[in-house]
């Protein structure tokens, strides 16, 4: 791992696991304090399409897979090789940031920010925050999301298809949870109990914003 300058780094990080709502959490949160928001996922396939396979092997391999191929491999295999992604695709996430506006602060939001990469680097945890959907919460929004089925549809066996990617999701926000908590870092739990306002009230408090 490159070492970078905390000069590079968001002012604050949202992370967790996908269906969780970061990205209405960090839009609310913009409209209210005036945070610039870096998300993530902007950038994925970017950076995938132009990863090298001899220094970026998992950004490589997922951009050579179809959805076929990425769904339809053992699970224990995509949470590993997600896991290897965002560490791989971390020194151009933080590039990203660096060459923002100084001028307002920023909140980086998406599933790549794992506790494990953040805290070695100097984040301090007042600065990290992550949302993690219970798998009911999180099937149940995924299956509202109109792109699914389009996607499932180029899969061999869509049933299966759609159980594993569940599953990986569970299981990379169980991960996410584990380094959050080992750490020391908050981490708050999406069961559909909260509304948005309730929840970014939370967020508000746990980022001291006021």
């Amino acid at each position: 791992m490159p070492e970078f300058s905390l000069s590079c780094l968001a002012n604050y990080f949202l992370g967790g696991s996908p269906c969780s709502g970061k990205s209405s959490v960090a839009d609310a949160l913009a409209a209210r304090h005036g945070f610039q928001v870096y998300c993530c996922d902007d950038s994925l396939f970017k950076h995938m399409s132009a990863a090298d396979p001899a220094t970026q092997p998992a950004m490589a391999k997922a951009a050579r897979l179809d959805w076929n191929g990425l769904f339809m491999r053992p699970v224990e295999e995509q949470v590993a090789d997600e896991i290897a992604f965002y560490h791989e695709e971390l020194p151009l996430l933080l590039d990203e940031i660096a060459a923002l506006p100084p001028d307002r602060p920023i909140l980086a939001e998406g599933n790549a920010w794992l506790p494990e990469l953040l805290v070695p680097l100097g984040v301090v945890p007042q600065r990290l925050l992550y949302l993690i959907p219970t798998p009911a919460f999180q099937q149940a929004h995924y299956a509202r999301r109109g792109f699914i089925q389009d996607i499932l549809a180029q899969c061999s066996d869509p049933a299966v298809a759609f159980h594993n990617w569940m599953e990986r999701d569970a299981r990379f926000g169980a991960v996410v949870r584990s380094q959050a908590e080992i750490l020391g870092l908050c981490v708050i739990q999406v069961d559909g109990s909260l509304t948005l306002d309730e929840t970014v009230a939370l967020v508000e408090n746990a980022f001291n914003l006021g």
